[in-house]
């Protein structure tokens, strides 16, 4: 009788164990999801701004009458698209180790990770470190932390019985616990180049571009279409919209940090699902907002 009863005690104590875990693994799938989310954002504004410099140049184009000159004013805005849509190269790998860390979160936290998941968390990982090397290399400054990679790549080699829920939180709290100051300056990173001069002025420059696009574009033709009132309208909206997504950005990404090391301290405390979800509140609501704007904008 006394066994039974021992039996039972550790019994309950592991099943509430195990639904914390449960309650802690689909707390970090959000959260590596929403920083997937929040990885790609940047590119999208880049994008954002060669669409305008593209249809402005359109609307300038079609100022001449001339056939020559419009096609040659047309030849050079399919040119400069082609180096529009670039992000600096060694910002760009900020944002793929951000998408790279986060897609392995969101892997090894699912319920059931399969074989080609454990070769998938073997690439990212692998991947992970190459591109923290190459960027060092690239980089004149400071240094970001390597061997977060590494972590996740030693997840293939342990047996099915990791995909046990504290296994898997166990492996997760190494992955957060080791890669929270890359986190960090991942985020710094993507603050300092959303926050450049340069941005300012590309978004400025596209305001003030619309502008005298259209204003050449009146003075010669005689008749303009109302459809030309419009797209001028539409074009000076998505400016303005670029220029709040760009601010957005920039807060969700403090608030990534910030959540990033909150999520690493209440994880090791075995915060349940509900007290983890109120200390990320405030990413969540950024990413949540950051995404509404990006999809009516595109709409």
């Amino acid at each position: 009788m006394r066994m039974l009863f021992y039996f039972l005690v550790i019994l309950q104590t592991t099943s509430g164990c195990m639904s914390v875990s449960r309650q802690q693994l689909r707390e970090v799938r959000r959260f590596a999801g929403k920083t997937e989310d929040l990885s790609s954002y940047p590119e999208e504004l880049m994008i954002g701004i060669a669409e305008i410099r593209e249809a402005r140049g359109v609307w300038y184009a079609s100022s001449f009458a001339d056939p020559e000159q419009h096609l040659t004013e047309l030849n050079a805005i399919v040119r400069e698209r082609k180096n529009n849509d670039r992000i600096p190269g060694r910002v760009k790998i900020v944002f793929k180790i951000l998408d790279d860390y986060a897609k392995g979160l969101s892997g090894i936290s699912s319920d059931l990770p399969s074989n080609s998941q454990k070769v998938l968390f073997a690439r990212l990982g692998t991947e992970l470190d190459e591109l923290v090397e190459q960027y060092n290399q690239m980089s004149d400054g400071k240094k970001l932390p390597s061997g977060a990679g590494v972590v996740l790549t030693k997840t293939m080699d342990i047996g099915s019985s990791m995909w046990l829920a504290h296994r898997q939180m166990k492996i997760l709290k190494g992955i957060i616990n080791r890669s929270d100051t890359l986190v960090s300056e991942l985020c710094d990173e993507m603050i300092k180049f959303l926050s450049a001069q340069g941005i300012n002025q590309l978004l400025d420059a596209e305001e003030s571009g619309i502008q005298e696009s259209f204003r050449f574009y009146y003075t010669k033709r005689t008749n303009p279409a109302i459809e030309s009132d419009k797209e001028y309208v539409v074009l000076m909206k998505r400016v303005w919209e670029l220029q709040n997504l760009r601010n957005l950005t920039i807060r969700a990404a403090g608030n990534l940090k910030a959540a990033h090391k909150t999520l690493k301290i209440e994880l090791n405390r075995k915060k349940n699902l509900t007290e983890i979800a109120t200390c990320l509140y405030d990413f969540y609501a950024d990413l949540d907002e950051l995404g509404g704007a990006y999809r009516k904008m595109k709409n």
